[in-house]
């Protein structure tokens, strides 16, 4: 006898229930008590009988989630010729036609019901019909079972439910008859492939790190589909980790120590730029000031001389002193003015230039600090 799966076909089940049917199955040659089925590959129940081709019944009952047949359902709708014609219409169900002829004035309410009494007077129809005011519904009487319906011209069928006959299965067979020394021969080598890898676990978890069948501290470890692939023993990922670390950290203080340079330094030349652009804005300030003295003092030995010309000696004399008088006076406060802003711009120098060096002193310290928590361990 086999000792092969068995798929053929296609069953239901309900859940809790130790009947299984099958559609398309052969059990009665195929399937014996003490087999085990399973419908899904997660589940497995050992057969308690087989009383035909197509059922069987389990030692448990069914846990999974129910699967019952369906029954296959169509549903025609005649068409009037003529109102005044009588005429026939044909229904062949798996080839046996069920024919009905109508009166002179049919209606498709009369078709319809005449189709209906022809199939169901039929014993050995496989379908019940209905009726349905305009329609005709065909269901067939043994769930699953797939039926094939053609229709004379006059009439359309739609397959309204399509038959299923539930799903998948499998079967191992004669596994009462299994013998026990083929059990110890598969015990046998599921404790031989077991103790194999527990030896390369333990050689990789005691490996050197320049060891291994390549001395490169790689040893082999085999999966459960028998695959083998070199691995890092744990010494040598440890001594990757180590030999890398140190490097690693004095490459960030080498990186923040030329930080702290190069802040420095863009510190020192900030200071210097405030400070020649504080003096450059102050001479040139200063010139303009200057300037506009000396432009003063000719407008008013212009406006003396007029004065003078246009008096009398004494007049343009008093007149000449009140003017000089004057733009002196203009000429103080415009310089005193231009004093006033001179200082403020030195002031403002002075400040931004200290906020820089305030702002290098910050950036020195924070790479200071980096430095020092990188070199921490």
């Amino acid at each position: 006898m086999p000792q092969t799966w068995y798929r053929d076909g296609s069953v239901t089940l309900i859940n809790g229930s130790t009947a299984v049917t099958g559609f398309g199955t052969l059990w009665a040659s195929q399937v014996f008590p003490g087999d085990v089925f399973s419908p899904d590959g997660d589940r497995f129940y050992e057969v308690a009988a087989v009383a035909s081709n197509t059922a069987l019944t389990l030692r448990t009952p069914y846990t999974g989630t129910s699967r019952p047949p369906v029954a296959q359902v169509n549903t025609i709708t005649p068409r009037v010729v003529s109102a005044n014609t009588a005429q026939t219409d044909e229904i062949s169900i798996n080839d046996f036609v069920y024919q009905f002829t109508s009166d002179a004035s049919p209606t498709v309410a009369e078709i319809c019901a005449g189709l209906a009494a022809r199939i169901n007077a039929s014993p050995t129809c496989p379908m019940t019909a209905v009726a349905t005011g305009g329609t005709l519904v065909l269901t067939a009487k043994t769930p699953g079972q797939p039926l094939t319906v053609i229709v004379s011209v006059n009439l359309t069928s739609g397959l309204t439910a399509p038959a299923s006959a539930g799903s998948g299965y499998m079967v191992i067979r004669n596994f009462a008859g299994t013998m026990a020394a083929d059990i110890a021969n598969r015990m046998a080598d599921l404790v031989r492939k077991w103790q194999l890898r527990e030896d390369e676990f333990v050689a990789w978890m005691a490996g050197d790190p320049r060891g291994g069948p390549n001395g490169d501290g790689k040893y082999p470890l085999t999966d459960t589909q028998g695959n083998v692939r070199l691995v890092e023993t744990p010494s040598a990922l440890l001594e990757m980790i180590d030999g890398g670390l140190m490097d690693n950290v004095q490459l960030v203080i080498d990186a923040v120590e030329d930080d702290v340079v190069a802040a420095q330094l863009a510190a020192t030349e900030a200071s210097e730029a405030a400070v020649a652009t504080a003096a450059a804005r102050n001479a040139a300030q200063a010139s303009q000031a200057a300037a506009l003295a000396s432009e003063t003092s000719a407008k008013a030995s212009e406006t003396a001389a007029k004065a003078s010309a246009q008096a009398g000696s004494a007049s343009a004399g008093a007149a000449a002193q009140s003017a000089l008088t004057a733009a002196r006076a203009e000429t103080s406060a415009l310089a005193a003015k231009t004093a006033a802003e001179t200082a403020n711009a030195g002031a403002q120098a002075v400040k931004t230039a200290a906020e820089g060096a305030s702002a290098a002193a910050k950036a020195s310290e924070t790479a200071a600090k980096g430095s020092e928590t990188a070199a921490k361990p």
